[in-house]
């Protein structure tokens, strides 16, 4: 883990072995455009798996989203500033919508968005938290690897961590294809895609393996359940996936 989230981990296991009941959580902002509020949130499916793991890991999340909002019209949103500067947030994690073209009501920029990476990052930094960026998949705009070079790009550029969500979806659909990911729209993701963003960026955030944590989430829009097969599997893609390209030892 980051020294900022294993420092309140730490305080939280000390204070829970003090006879104490108060804890100390992990506090998660999540801003982003409709991605990351599908199948009800990426912050409580965070929360879940920190908290079905051993010993727990105590998750507060909050979202900030707006349907098809680049970061640009997010940072210009009332209260998004104040809501980073008065959370206390430990990690705040930044999603842009990476889409092209009119035809795809696409408002991507590459320099817009690096630009507001940098104002939103220098905004945490200065309240104290992290600033980890949510890689979007690909989509008939762009292509995977134009994703991930551009997210690549600013995060090294600010010493930034990226959570590859796009490149794990990349893996499992060139292993199972069968296995879809996206919803019905071909844009947001189903069940099974919601779960391995989420478990990419809780492995991203934490540093750790999601591998044999029970939580499963429940699919809102239908009656899909992930079965123990599909679960292990888009566990195993998400840690082998942020070990690969964030280098973890």
């Amino acid at each position: 883990m980051t020294r900022k989230i294993v420092l309140v981990v730490v305080l939280a296991m000390l204070m829970g072995g003090c006879g104490t009941n108060r804890e100390v959580p992990v506090r998660i902002l999540v801003i982003g455009s409709s991605l990351i509020e599908n199948h009800g949130g990426m912050d409580k499916h965070v929360a879940g798996l920190a908290g079905s793991r051993q010993p727990p890991i105590l998750v507060e999340g909050r979202i900030i989203q707006e349907g098809g909002a680049p970061l640009s019209r997010l940072w210009q949103r009332p209260g998004t500033l104040n809501t980073i500067r008065e959370g206390e947030s430990t990690v705040v994690v930044l999603q842009e919508i990476a889409l092209k073209g009119s035809e795809y009501n696409g408002q991507y920029d590459k320099e817009t968005f690096f630009e507001h990476v940098r104002l939103f990052n220098e905004t945490v930094q200065d309240s104290g938290g992290e600033t980890i960026l949510f890689m979007y998949w690909a989509n008939p705009s762009m292509d995977i690897e134009e994703i991930a070079a551009d997210h690549f790009e600013i995060a090294e550029e600010l010493g930034l961590k990226v959570a590859p969500v796009g490149l794990a979806w990349d893996r499992s659909l060139a292993r199972r294809p069968e296995l879809l990911l996206h919803h019905t729209d071909n844009v947001h993701a189903n069940v099974h895609g919601n779960y391995l963003a989420a478990a990419v960026l809780y492995a991203t955030i934490f540093e750790e393996s999601p591998e044999e944590l029970p939580y499963v989430p429940d699919d809102i829009y239908g009656d899909v359940v992930i079965s123990a097969e599909d679960l292990a599997y888009l566990q195993g893609i998400a840690w082998a996936t942020v070990r690969e390209y964030l280098e973890f030892e």
